[in-house]
């Protein structure tokens, strides 16, 4: 009768320690669930409001428009921007260059080529005398520095000229350096011809119209 006491108390006594630790571990569980949920709930709740502000974000630069400078026909590199070959247009700001321009800048040239109806950009234009694009299919030639020439700058069209021969017309002026000289763009057939001029002395540039 006693070994039978002591066994239901050994047994009623471990049943206690074992519904304890479940008890525990189900507590731990829950915890640990709770918290898990909790993070998964501020996970999507900061992608949630990151989608709804990208959307507004995007509304907004469509539904907002700005006039921006435009061009009204096809550009060469080099070509002065005025009002007659520009206009002004309203853009969505999605679609606008985030640099675009708004004005003509003063004594504004293109740096390359452009064709109709593009929004003008910072990028895409040179004040002064920077150096622009040289046109595809042409080769730049740097001219003597001693070389006696009209004043130019770049974006200027000028003549070669050796002798009494024109050897290259409407070639493109790319830079004009104090210390390289002036640097021009003639179309690849041309361009030995000038370079051979140009290295003997016997090359003299024209201003063209």
């Amino acid at each position: 009768m006693k070994s039978l006491t002591f066994f239901l108390r050994t047994a009623i006594a471990q049943f206690t320690t074992l519904l304890n630790v479940l008890i525990r571990a189900l507590q731990i569980q829950r915890r640990a669930q709770l918290i898990a949920v909790l993070v998964v709930s501020v996970v999507i709740g900061f992608l949630v409001a990151r989608t709804v502000h990208s959307t507004r974000t995007s509304q907004l630069q469509w539904t907002s428009q700005t006039s921006v400078l435009v061009t009204s026909s096809n550009l060469a590199a080099g070509e002065s921007l005025t009002n007659a070959n520009t206009h002004r247009v309203a853009l969505p700001l999605a679609i606008q260059p985030p640099d675009a321009l708004t004005k003509i800048p003063t004594n504004a040239r293109t740096r390359i080529a452009l064709s109709s109806r593009t929004a003008i950009s910072t990028s895409m234009i040179i004040r002064d005398n920077a150096r622009i694009q040289i046109p595809s299919g042409w080769r730049g030639v740097a001219m003597p520095t001693d070389l006696v020439a009209p004043t130019v700058i770049a974006g200027d069209h000028v003549d070669v000229v050796t002798a009494d021969t024109v050897i290259a017309a409407g070639a493109l002026v790319i830079e004009v350096s104090p210390t390289n000289g002036i640097t021009i763009a003639v179309p690849a057939e041309s361009a030995a011809v000038v370079a051979t001029a140009s290295r003997n002395g016997d090359a003299s540039l024209v201003l063209a119209t």
